[in-house]
């Protein structure tokens, strides 16, 4: 038994191409410049989103670098203040007390063995001891009497004439105020071609840094209201400013000695310096001037009382 393999085959018709569909199959060979001109459009604008995507999330990981920076720095301040404003002390002048009757006086023996100079420390007369003055300070400047003891410090080391820490005692003058900086010492230069005076970043900038200074308490009759260079503790701060809270109203000066008290509070305005903003990427050419960003900050002063009392 065979079996045929049947096909179905259909005749080919051929057609003969004239003239005319020659030339058409040989134009579209390639793209027209209707098609390259709209693939060129696009593309552009697809690589200008990304580019404004790329720089968007670098002004955002900059601004926020920055705001992390500031943060910190402000963090550290405060808290380094906070211990030397918790640590005020002041001597307040008793009230003369009622005297005792002649009596009881006359009853008490006298103690001819104890010298004048037992009754001090050291041999230091009791007139030329230091007064604790509390607080004393201006918008521009404050001076601080803390007591922060020091476990090198002890009797020994306090009846020699130089002591190991170089401190005579536990009570220190703290000042908080400017200091001048050099412009050299803000920027760090990563270029070898680099010169201070192409720098346009700092036009306008105060010469300035914030910075403290601490010394005993012995010394601060010889204190000054100006802060040298080494004193500087941050140099992002440009501006700064105290008032003092009476209880009732905002300060501009206080003095502790005159008043006879301490301020319930201390607000401190710090002015961070903010450099502007970059017109290109090389070189050193910085759009307008810097500004100046203001925080605040209100110490309370926990031996503070009402001056009405």
């Amino acid at each position: 038994m065979s079996f045929e393999k049947q096909t179905n085959t259909r005749p080919r018709l051929r057609t003969q191409s004239g003239p005319d569909e020659k030339r058409w199959n040989q134009n579209r060979d390639g793209f027209s410049l209707v098609e390259v001109l709209i693939a060129l459009a696009l593309t552009v604008l697809l690589l200008s989103a990304v580019y404004s995507a790329v720089g968007l999330h670098l002004r955002f990981q900059t601004a926020g670098r920055d705001q992390v920076n500031k943060s910190q720095l402000m963090r550290a301040l405060i808290r380094k203040m906070d211990e030397d404003f918790g640590s005020i002390v002041l001597y307040v002048e008793q009230a003369d007390e009622e005297e005792p009757d002649e009596s009881s006086v006359e009853n008490l023996e006298p103690l001819d063995d104890v010298s004048d100079t037992a009754l001090t420390i050291g041999g230091l007369e009791s007139e030329s001891a230091p007064i604790t003055f509390g607080v004393v300070g201006t918008s521009e400047f404050v001076h601080l009497c803390v007591s922060r003891p020091l476990r090198d410090l002890s009797y020994d080391s306090i009846y020699t004439e130089s002591p190991s820490s170089g401190r005579s005692n536990d009570l220190l003058t703290v000042t908080y105020g400017l200091a001048p900086v050099d412009v050299s010492m803000l920027i760090d230069p990563r270029k070898p071609k680099y010169d201070v005076r192409d720098d346009s970043m700092f036009d306008g900038r105060p010469e300035t840094g914030f910075g403290r200074r601490s010394i005993d308490l012995y010394a601060f009759d010889s204190a000054t209201d100006f802060l040298d260079s080494e004193h500087v503790l941050a140099t992002e701060i440009s501006e700064v400013q105290f008032s003092y809270f009476d209880g009732t109203a905002w300060l501009a000066s206080w003095d502790s000695r005159e008043i006879g008290g301490l301020p319930r509070a201390v607000k401190v305005t710090f002015g961070i310096w903010q450099q502007p903003a970059k017109t290109s990427q090389k070189g050193y050419q910085y759009s307008g001037t810097g500004t100046v960003f203001n925080v605040e900050h209100v110490f309370h002063i926990p031996l503070a009382i009402p001056l009405m009392e």
